[in-house]
């Protein structure tokens, strides 16, 4: 007996002596995280198959057989051929951002404004949503070119309202149409013959800016905010 328990203090002194070194086995490896930010690339395009704008500025025009009272309608089509997706699409006019006659300008009136929206909607009319009836700056009842170019509300912008998706997805994913229709104003006399003016509209898409549908220096109390460079 006396031999059993002297075997049995000597591995409690022998594991105590161990302390921390006891040994196990491991291995090791490694994972590279790369992070790649991706891209947002506008192009405008005259169809829904292009050909497409990229760094180099779509024309439209009207005339020169315009006369007052004639109306006529500007389609513009967008895609995003990055490789993110835009949640808000829109344009601007930058103030006295034009050549030629203002007063031409002044006498054209836009109508009506429908887009498409991520093929969700089809030609629906925005007219006098957002800030589009407010640029009536002398109260006559029309909107004209000048007054959309001079309004301190800022440019229109479309963006996804249900939070689904993108407005305009990476890669062709959808094409979004813009249509403005004009009309010369049938007031309109002799002065503005041979008259000619052009204006530019300014096309931008944006990413992560959730709720916000106004754009501007200005925006109206209860308006979400960016501003649009």
């Amino acid at each position: 007996m006396k031999k059993i328990g002297l075997l049995c203090l000597a591995l409690v002194l022998a594991l105590g002596s161990m302390g921390g070194a006891i040994a196990y086995f491991s291995d090791t490896e490694m994972e590279a995280m790369t992070f790649s930010a991706g891209e947002l690339n506008l192009v405008l395009g005259e169809s829904e198959t292009g050909p497409w704008h990229d760094d180099n500025p779509m024309t439209w025009s009207i005339g020169p057989e315009w006369a007052p009272g004639d109306v006529t309608e500007s389609i513009t089509y967008a895609a995003n051929v990055g490789t993110t997706g835009g949640q808000i699409y829109g344009f601007k006019v930058v103030p006295n951002d034009y050549t030629g006659s203002r007063m031409l300008l002044d006498n054209t009136f836009i109508t009506d404004w429908k887009f498409t929206w991520g093929g969700r909607l089809a030609d629906t009319s925005i007219w006098g949503q957002w800030c589009i009836d407010l640029w009536d700056a002398d109260a006559d009842g029309n909107v004209s070119l000048g007054e959309f170019m001079d309004s301190p509300y800022g440019p229109v912008i479309y963006l996804d309202y249900e939070g689904t998706g993108d407005i305009l997805g990476p890669a062709y994913a959808n094409i979004e149409k813009t249509t403005i229709y004009f009309q010369f104003n049938p007031d309109a006399g002799n002065p503005l013959m041979n008259k000619t003016a052009t204006i530019d509209f300014t096309f931008k898409l944006f990413d992560g800016w959730p709720g916000v549908h106004h754009v501007g220096e200005v925006s109206p109390a209860g308006y979400g905010y960016v501003e649009m460079e």
